[in-house]
């Protein structure tokens, strides 16, 4: 593990490994170390630089008295070989490590004390006596919120889904599906945001604007007071008129509506909240509840409710305007950072929202990155749940920088850095261009929880999934105290669509043979022995390389090698033979060109690229009473689990309608009122469901693009 990611993170940071031996000598190998390597792979350069590293992280000669092995000792090496800019992209990496190693515990597990909180501000007069009993009284509930929460393992790689697409039917809960129906629902339109198109156009504009002019603070702090002359619901002003600056000005202030006070607002500070008594107690309840902001549940309302959107930034921004607490400001500029990767504001209040923070970079340059999010709010629209914890917890350990671990098939991974604003297809999108994929399509991220593995929708923000589904495991969590709510994020294919075997090396390598493979091995596919045979050789190679010291092992391995319904087909040893005798013929001779001649081979079947469902049908006599059911680009496929033969395929055009529960699948075939129904009993329905409805988007889309006014499709009742 260590020695694989050591060489990648070499590769990575361009150090050519015709350097080995110098690199070697710098780390504290002997010559004669080195030679014998040199002598042992005869000028193989990868061969030799492996080794040399292996023998560097055993420690053998004199590495601990070069600073041991380590990654940074490995940075000094390098830069004593004028490798300046491989040492720096080293040390680049080493920090970021550093940080998700160093941040991930606190990222995801801290939870600050509400009470001491609520105390702390009630002593500052900031809360009333009423709020902090409030406060109190849910802190047993509070104090236990943390352990409800899933949280990603970052330091420790797990082992891996290969086969997240055939879960046996007994591995999932029976309430499965209904999470996935709460959970992978695609955001509408609508739900992207509640600003008008023509103000988010203006907004994002105005923003841009003001990130690139180059105007420097001029030090006098801008204040709401202007705007609260129109807008605020007592728009006379007590102050001197005019550009008044200095203490005079500063101390009438304290009396105005739109800077800071030590009490609780008893009205909305808007004065359109006059005409709604529900929305005002609301507004008045923000503003009780806003910096104590862990704990916050209305969040949840001003999300939905546009109107009170603009109200939270003008409560933000009164209790930021000459706040001589400091403490106090410090988490009004926390909360306001968490505000702006929540929902924008409207424009007009917009304009007055860039002006304040044009005003404070100086003294608060977190208004710097403030103000990068609500540019990147507006383009974005508003979110739908209210701030993960680990954004919580990112901004209150100050930093703005947020990374999270994703792991791949081939049980490899990466580090990733997400904002506020990232959908899971931005997310994707990332890592395509980080691992140098040549296509997209069909890539979807997953979270895996316990034995469920549940795709994010691409219009998802990453941290209003995650935040859903931590909910919906809390509620679980009640009722099975035994639950593992332990995740993890994968990047897998999702849609086998556009796949041509050798095109894109990369994904076939890390992702397409990895899938495939166990779904092989679970005996899903139709194969004759010498098939099996030749697949089994070509696994071996991929397992081994171009050595045959291991034959003798292959009786002992043959479940990792041959279906496992064909397995008594033949004696062990025979399997062997087989086996052995197919691997000397191979064009192929490394591990990667193995993958690639295994999913050649693979790809000639109907069957190639499907995830398969076991399920019970109750309707059609002609058909087997459990059934194996395949889903791949062509459609819906109905197999006989017992020979594997092809009973039908139904393309998605004659797909009408489904449904689907807790334990069960139903799929109408042809007319909606007299054609074919086929009734399942599955507990994987969820998932069947979120397959049809993908591959039909999929469909729907490329004829919608080729012709713009055809519409329709099936219909869900998932």
């Amino acid at each position: 593990g260590d020695l694989i990611d050591v060489i990648d993170l070499l590769k990575r940071c361009g150090f050519q490994g015709i350097k080995w031996q110098e690199l070697g000598l710098r780390l504290g190998l002997l010559k004669t170390t080195l030679d014998a390597i040199e002598v042992k792979y005869r000028g193989d350069v990868y061969h030799c630089l492996t080794e040399c590293l292996s023998h560097w992280l055993r420690r053998v000669d004199n590495v601990d008295s070069r600073g041991g092995a380590n990654l940074d000792s490995l940075s000094v090496a390098l830069q004593s070989m004028n490798e300046t800019a491989v040492a720096e992209k080293l040390k680049h990496h080493v920090l970021v490590i550093n940080i998700f190693n160093n941040r991930h515990t606190v990222l995801s597990q801290s939870l600050c004390d509400s009470v001491g909180i609520a105390r702390l501000l009630y002593g500052e007069r900031m809360l009333t006596q009423e709020a902090v009993s409030r406060v109190v009284s849910a802190s047993p509930s509070i104090s236990n919120q943390r352990k409800y929460f899933p949280t990603p393992e970052v330091s420790v790689v797990p082992e891996t889904i290969k086969d997240h697409d055939v879960v046996p039917q007994d591995t999932s809960p029976s309430d499965g599906a209904v999470a996935s129906n709460l959970l992978s629902q695609p955001l509408s339109p609508q739900d992207l945001t509640n600003v008008q198109d023509k103000d988010m156009k203006h907004i994002i504009a105005t923003t841009q604007l003001a990130l690139e002019d180059d105007e420097q603070d001029t030090g006098v702090p801008y204040t709401l007071e202007n705007y609260s002359y129109k807008y605020f619901r007592v728009p006379k002003s007590k102050t001197l008129s005019g550009p008044i600056q200095g203490t005079l000005r500063k101390n009438l202030a304290e009396t105005e509506i739109w800077a800071h006070v030590t009490e609780p607002i008893k009205k909305a500070l808007l004065k359109k909240f006059k005409q709604s008594e529900d929305l005002h107690q609301k507004a008045c309840a923000s503003f009780l509840d806003i910096l104590p902001y862990i704990i916050i549940m209305m969040i949840i309302v001003v999300v939905i409710i546009e109107v009170l959107r603009d109200e939270v930034y003008c409560q933000l921004l009164k209790q930021l305007t000459f706040n001589k607490l400091r403490a106090s400001e410090e988490r009004g500029w926390e909360l306001l950072w968490l505000a702006t990767g929540l929902f924008p504001c409207s424009q007009v209040l917009h304009k007055e929202v860039i002006q304040f923070l044009r005003s404070r970079i100086k003294q608060w340059p977190i208004a710097a990155e403030i103000q990068q999010r609500l540019y990147k709010s507006a383009q974005s629209g508003a979110r739908r749940y209210p701030p993960h914890l680990v954004e919580v917890d990112a901004i209150q350990n100050k930093t703005a920088q947020i990374f999270h671990k994703v792991f791949f098939p081939d049980d490899s991974c990466e580090v990733f850095e997400i904002d506020s604003s990232t959908r899971s297809w931005d997310l994707c999108a990332t890592i395509v261009e980080r691992l140098g994929l040549k296509f997209k399509e069909g890539f979807s991220l997953f979270v895996k929880i316990g034995d469920k593995v549940i795709s994010v929708p691409g219009a998802d923000f990453f941290f209003d999934f995650v935040r859903h589904l931590t909910e919906w495991l809390k509620r679980a969590k009640s009722k099975d105290a035994n639950s593992n709510l332990s995740y993890k994020i994968f990047f897998m294919k999702k849609l086998f669509v556009n796949i041509t075997i050798g095109k894109d090396r990369k994904s076939d390598v890390v992702f397409h043979y990895h899938q495939e493979l166990p779904k092989y091995l679970r005996g899903y596919h139709k194969c004759t022995r010498d098939d099996a045979a030749l697949l089994g050789s070509y696994i071996y190679r991929v397992k081994f390389g171009d050595t045959r010291s291991h034959f003798g092992e292959i009786p002992q391995m043959l479940r990792e090698l041959i279906p496992h319904d064909m397995l008594r087909e033949f004696h062990p040893e025979d399997w062997k033979r087989a086996i052995a005798a197919n691997f000397s013929r191979h064009d192929a001779k490394s591990s990667e060109e193995a993958k690639i001649s295994f999913l050649k081979y693979v790809n000639r079947w109907e069957t190639f690229g499907s995830t398969f469902f076991e399920v019970r049908q109750t309707t059609e006599p002609h058909l087997p009473e459990i059934l194996l059911i395949g889903l791949n680009k062509n459609g819906v496929m109905l197999i006989d689990p017992a020979n594997k033969d092809i009973l039908a395929t139904h393309p998605f055009t004659m797909i009408t309608n489904w449904s689907c529960g807790s334990n069960y699948f139903h799929m109408t075939i042809g007319n909606p009122i007299k054609g074919s129904k086929l009734l399942c009993e599955t507990s994987l329905g969820y998932k069947m469901d979120d397959l049809l409805n993908s591959y039909i988007s999929l469909i729907l889309g490329d004829i919608k693009e080729k012709n713009p006014e055809t519409v329709g499709g099936a219909d869900s009742r998932c």
